[in-house]
């Protein structure tokens, strides 16, 4: 046990085309930002942040100090020191008001974004309009036409106009998926659907959201799986912390670590020390000491080389690598290269 602690721990350069130049403008309105072509955009900090492609080039040049994730064709850039602006793929940037406070966590999801105003949080489109007054102390994305936020410590769900549509009762809430979500009430989670109806009751331990027909939950500290009718159709046996099935799969743990179907029959071995879930068809594994790819039949995409090691996302993958020599850390593709990368020697000379 205490060797899969210890793999859950660890594991949670290209030649430059021209750079996009990147220009500014303070207009209320988005109309020369809308263009879009949901390029796949990676975040790239060295002194500063820009961002880059698949292949490691620079697409928009490194000018910024704080960055978040592109979404919906928008990301939210950090100019200079708390003054923040909206960028497009083509590099083009509308300043906000310099009252809007951004966390580099904040994205466009379902055309609204978080922003902060003084200590409370609201919601703007993508034509930069406040359209959900800042009154919440904690808001969350929305997610199939729902929201998150908290009023005095409890915390429901609003719609897009910003009316109140689940009560704000509960302890603690998780995302809608697939017109259920997670919920706490006295110490426990079930599960309520978009009228606030509570479809599952608030009897297990810790949840995790419903996928592929599934749902992990925590019965007396083991990890088992239920359906929608709360049937428990994968006993609670297995000791690893909730994990969603992905492609048919989920990751489970006892003495080692392997993955089961939605039946709950063991399709890859448990041979390892850590496992985490499927993205794009690989799956992060260790045994304790390094971390490589598997593939859905257990096969060895990319070999245990990495010292950490993230699931694949749009084709690559963060990862960090150490040697006795050397040192890289930056992105991989599905072959194990890196594309972009920081690398630094490990070798010093000098005497005494």
């Amino acid at each position: 046990m205490h060797l899969v602690v210890k793999a859950l721990l660890l594991f949670g350069s290209a030649t430059l085309m021209a750079a996009s130049s990147v220009s500014y403008t303070s207009n209320s309105t988005s109309e020369n930002i809308s263009q879009t072509t949901d390029k796949e955009l990676f975040v790239w900090c060295e002194e500063k942040c820009g961002y880059i492609n698949r292949e490691g080039q620079f697409v928009i040049e490194p000018k910024f100090l704080h960055e978040s994730r592109f979404s919906e064709g928008r990301a939210f850039v950090e100019v200079e020191k708390d003054k923040w602006g909206m960028l497009n793929e083509q590099g083009k940037i509308i300043m906000l008001p310099k009252s809007w406070q951004i966390s580099m966590f904040t994205a466009f999801d379902e055309g609204l974004a978080q922003i902060q105003i003084g200590d409370k949080w609201g919601y703007i489109n993508q034509n930069l309009k406040l359209v959900i007054s800042p009154k919440y102390l904690y808001v969350l994305p929305f997610v199939e036409g729902l929201a998150t936020v908290e009023i005095n410590k409890k915390r429901g769900y609003i719609d897009k106009t910003g009316k109140i549509v689940i009560p704000v009762i509960f302890d603690a809430v998780g995302g809608f998926d697939k017109g259920l979500a997670a919920v706490k009430i006295n110490n426990k989670w079930g599960y309520i659907n978009k009228t606030g109806k509570v479809i599952i009751p608030a009897i297990f331990d810790t949840v995790a959201n419903f996928s592929e027909g599934l749902a992990a939950v925590k019965i007396n500290n083991k990890s088992g799986y239920i359906d929608k009718t709360a049937k428990v159709v994968i006993p609670a046996k297995y000791v690893n912390e909730l994990k969603e099935f992905k492609d048919g799969l989920a990751p489970v743990c006892l003495d080692k670590c392997g993955y089961i179907n939605t039946k709950g029959e063991v399709v890859i071995p448990l041979q390892y020390l850590a496992a985490y879930e499927f993205s794009e068809g690989l799956a992060v594994v260790s045994d304790g000491y390094k971390g490589g790819y598997i593939d859905k039949t257990g096969k060895f995409v990319i070999p245990l080389k990495f010292d950490r090691a993230k699931k694949f996302e749009k084709g690559l993958a963060k990862a960090y690598l150490k040697s006795f020599l050397s040192e890289e850390d930056g992105y991989i593709n599905k072959t194990g290269k890196f594309v972009k990368s920081h690398s630094e020697s490990r070798i010093q000379f000098g005497g005494y």
